[in-house]
């Protein structure tokens, strides 16, 4: 070759080549996802006041990182569940902590649904088992969620709901009508039809094949909710050490029912994470039981400290780690 040829005639010896690499659509996925990291989250993290943390017990702080891993731990249980294949427990952990990486940049988990289901596929998952594991994974949770706030909240006594804004009866039926109504309406037309029999009937069959696969399986379902109650109280006792790190001064159901409410109040803001919209509502929910706001401020910042900005690293090192490996 010319360079063999170049090298004789000038008498150079052996070098070697620089490596150069193209841009790919990961590189590029990669930088968009720190920008929008870098733009969402500094300026909320500049609003977080560490002075008020300071002067935190420490010596509960590690119980407070230890039960915010274990819901990782119970994410990784409660999807293995969900899954009518066979799914390893360490690197749907490290999916687990990888997706919540990407839900600090999308708001109502969507970067994790994402993730998961990028993780599933790379797993050798069909696709629309995929979609409908990880959907079953999140009505389970809410299910879970449901319940617990039920018992809490009416076991504290008090109603920790009243911020919560659900839609009337005949709004959810108004909406029904319409759905049935436009399906109806594709399903007349000869392109809906054939769309119907040739793209979304096969995806929907193996959708509930997979689901069908886990509903009959006991130990599935045990791991699918399991799992789910696992992540729930996971962060509850993290909260509950939260405020034990401030002097403590509030009942363990007071403190559950709050966390319920909270976060089912953080989950319908617009923001990754619930950020603003959590703190306000668990910093309301912990002085409207009584706590002072000199323990419940500092408190609840200790818990998204532990919960919500320390795993933002391990999640990025993690999701970096699986993409190299071709598991997301």
């Amino acid at each position: 070759c010319i360079r063999d040829r170049v090298k004789t005639s000038t008498g150079l010896e052996e070098f070697a080549l620089e490596k150069l690499e193209r841009v790919n659509s990961r590189t590029v996925f990669t930088t968009v996802m720190l920008g929008f990291a870098f733009y969402f989250l500094i300026p909320q993290l500049a609003e977080v006041n560490f002075d008020e943390v300071v002067g935190a017990d420490w010596q509960w702080f590690g119980l407070v990182v230890f039960f915010s891993f274990l819901t990782y731990a119970g994410a990784s249980l409660a999807l293995m569940g969900a899954m009518p294949e066979r799914l390893r427990f360490v690197p749907t952990i490290q999916a687990q902590v990888a997706a919540s990486f990407f839900n600090r940049i999308a708001p109502a988990k969507v970067g994790g649904i994402a993730a998961n289901i990028r993780y599933l596929q790379k797993s050798g998952i069909d696709p629309a088992v995929a979609i409908a594991g990880v959907g079953l994974n999140n009505v389970a949770g809410v299910i879970v969620h449901v319940l617990l706030l039920v018992i809490f909240v009416t076991t504290a006594g008090r109603s920790a709901t009243d911020a919560i804004s659900l839609p009337s009866v005949g709004t959810l039926l108004m909406v029904l009508v319409i759905v049935l109504t436009l399906a109806g309406g594709v399903m007349l037309l000869p392109a809906g039809r054939k769309l119907w029999l040739r793209r979304i009937w096969p995806i929907v069959r193996k959708s509930v094949s997979g689901v069908a696969a886990v509903a009959v399986n006991p130990l599935k379902m045990l791991s699918l909710f399991g799992g789910s109650l696992a992540i729930t109280m996971s962060y509850v006792f993290a909260l509950w050490y939260s405020i034990a790190a401030f002097g403590g001064g509030l009942g363990f159901v007071a403190v559950t029912a709050v966390y319920l409410t909270g976060s089912a109040l953080a989950q319908v803001a617009p923001t990754p994470g619930g950020i603003g919209a959590a703190e306000a509502a668990l910093i309301a929910g912990l002085t409207a039981f009584g706590l002072d706001a000199g323990a419940a401020v500092p408190a609840v910042f200790l818990f998204r400290i532990a919960t919500f900005w320390l795993p933002i690293l391990p999640g990025y090192l993690a999701y970096k780690r699986l993409e190299r490996v071709g598991a997301l």
